[in-house]
């Protein structure tokens, strides 16, 4: 499988602040399917390919990735866009990269559809996409699932079933070390 350098050093970014967290997460999520945010997304969490913004959508304002996404989802014609949150990657004009939580849309093919940022070189995108349209955020209200205490403390307690994912993405390529879900004992080959 191959993996850009933008999603390198994205999933390096994710694993740190898994890392960061795992400390003190292990005591504050004593029992919990995850220790944080990072840690679901090093388990269950996809790859996804950045492409253009198809014809059929407009750029969004920034800001408003979750609700954005939501939209594109809702008015790309045939349902076939699939709403995906996690931690996404840009260049910033040439200073660098900033690593964000974000929204976006996937293609079945696995390809990030992104209204709110404008697809350049360097992008990258790890995330979890949700399968259900009811589970998605709104659209005009937003909040992101991963991001709203709300929605993501029973995540984080009880993890996901199964059928709440799309089978979108690639797999993270496999981890050696780093975190793991709590409840894990340590295994030689996993993802985290």
């Amino acid at each position: 499988m191959s993996v850009s350098r933008a999603e390198k050093d994205l999933i390096a970014y994710v694993r740190a602040r898994a890392e960061e967290t795992s400390a003190a997460g292990r005591q504050a999520a004593e029992g919990w399917a995850y220790a944080s945010v990072y840690h679901l997304l090093l388990d269950v969490g996809r790859l996804f390919t950045p492409t253009p913004l198809p014809a059929s959508l407009s750029p969004r304002f920034p800001g408003f990735c979750f609700s954005n996404a939501t939209a594109a989802c809702q008015e790309q014609s045939g349902g076939n866009l699939t709403y995906v949150e996690g931690y996404g990657s840009t260049p910033v004009d040439g200073h660098g990269t900033v690593h964000a939580s974000h929204g976006w849309a996937s293609t079945p093919a696995g390809d990030a559809v992104d209204p709110t940022w404008p697809h350049r070189d360097g992008l990258a995108y790890l995330g979890i996409p949700f399968a259900d349209p009811d589970d998605w955020p709104h659209p005009l209200l937003g909040g992101g699932l991963l991001v709203e205490a709300r929605t993501l403390i029973p995540i984080l307690i009880h993890g996901l079933d199964p059928a709440q994912l799309a089978p979108l993405g690639r797999p993270l390529p496999l981890l050696t070390s780093g975190p793991r879900r709590p409840s894990e004992p340590s295994r030689s080959g996993g993802r985290g």
